[in-house]
This record gives C-alpha cells, structure tokens and sequence, in this order.
C-alpha cells in the first residue's frame, strides 16, 4: 500500500514539473538545457520507477496466490 501510495505522489510531482514546463514553453519562453533535462529525468524517474516498484509488489503478490493454490 506504502508503495503505491509513493508512487502516486511521486507521478503528481512528475505531472506538476511537466505542466510547469508546458507552460513556460506556451509562454513563449526559451527553455534552457536545464529544463530540458529536469523534465527528461522527470519522466525517466517517473516513468520507471513506479513501474519497477509495481512489477515487484505483483509478482511478490502472485507467488504469494500461487504458494497458497499449490498448498505448500
């Protein structure tokens, strides 16, 4: 729960960075290579991740089920 929990508010931050730099480019401001690679680590970190912690908690889950059907 701890886990999907994190990874919830850790996309909102992501959306929040992403929308501020959406934004900034509609503004018609010049972003810098900074922004660039803020928003680029955003969406790596925040693409992946959330998506590792999801791949661990469902397979520890389905091994859990699985552990429990075979009756051992």
């Amino acid at each position: 729960m701890f886990f999907i929990a994190a990874s919830m508010i850790w996309g909102f931050m992501v959306l929040a960075v992403e929308y501020q730099y959406i934004l900034n480019l509609r503004a018609g401001g010049n972003p810098s290579s900074d922004g660039k690679n803020l928003v680029a680590g955003a969406l790596i970190i925040g693409g992946w991740l959330p998506a590792i912690i999801y791949a661990g908690f469902l397979s520890f889950v389905l091994n859990l089920f699985v552990k429990k059907s075979k009756g051992h």
